[in-house]
């Protein structure tokens, strides 16, 4: 069985996606089915699914002219993997977030008022600035330019997001089931999206294997071994996707006798 983990994921197909509230809601939650067909990845209801997102790629390639680099060059990774410029800030960098060295660099090259916000008593005003503005916004708004490889030693990594699993193995088979809730909002009227929501979202293409995930599997959050005791699922912080998966082992498992009280909202 392929030990897949963040370091080795599954490339995952998205099968389907549907936005599951009206047109109307303020908040957008949308349903996907992926493929894990060939995964050998076995869950249970209360696991959940770790997304490697990619960045969008305008994003990317506006990050790369403000620096005046071509995106072919050839960056280290610092764990002796190698990746082009391009590929680096698309799959590795965490680009809706400057690190304070990244601003400390600008700041030795700037002078001036940004130095000045790295002044311990500016320690608040720094962690405000940096909360609003985004990588390629900094780069572009201080016109500053890195060599490629110092830059992306200045940038935090991209994370991968963990979503729990909406559906329970016995009823889909070879899919797995998620609920998103796709992150928008506003900081000084410029639109920031949430990079995993918008990643699956928008930029993830529909059957093609572009979705890399692996299992995150959990000891505790488990339905009781006795179909017949009773559960109350209560979901406003956690959302329904474990609930849903709750529901639907106790269904394939026929297990009348066991009340189910589900909240959510």
């Amino acid at each position: 069985m392929p030990a897949y983990d963040r370091h080795n994921p599954f490339l995952s197909k998205i099968i389907s996606r549907s936005r599951l509230n009206n047109a109307g809601c303020s908040r957008e939650t949308w349903h996907f089915i992926l493929d894990l067909q060939d995964s050998d990845i076995e869950y249970a209801p209360g696991d959940s699914v770790g997304i490697i997102p990619e960045n969008d790629p305008k994003k990317v390639e506006k990050i790369i002219k403000e620096l005046a680099a071509t995106g072919d060059e050839i960056v280290d990774d610092g764990k002796g993997q190698k990746y082009t410029f391009r590929d680096y800030l698309r799959r590795k960098a965490n680009l809706a977030h400057p690190t304070r060295k990244l601003f400390q660099e600008i700041a030795l090259l700037k002078k001036g008022a940004l130095e000045k916000l790295l002044e311990k008593e500016n320690e608040e005003a720094l962690k405000k600035y940096l909360t609003q503005v985004d990588v390629e916004e900094l780069i572009a708004e201080q016109q500053v330019q890195f060599e490629p490889t110092l830059f992306c030693k200045l940038l935090a990594p991209l994370l991968p997001r963990l979503y729990s699993i909406a559906s329970a193995k016995s009823c889909v088979g070879h899919q797995v089931h998620l609920t998103v809730a796709r992150v928008r909002y506003q900081i000084d009227s410029k639109e920031r999206r949430g990079i995993c929501s918008h990643f699956l979202c928008d930029l993830a293409n529909e059957n093609e294997a572009s979705v890399p995930l692996y299992l995150q599997p959990t000891r505790d959050f488990r339905l009781p071994q006795n179909d017949a005791t009773p559960i109350i699922m209560i979901g406003p912080g956690t959302g329904v996707a474990p609930f849903r998966s709750f529901m639907q082992e106790r269904i394939s498992r026929g297990a009348p006798s066991g009340k189910c009280w589900l909240f959510f909202g």
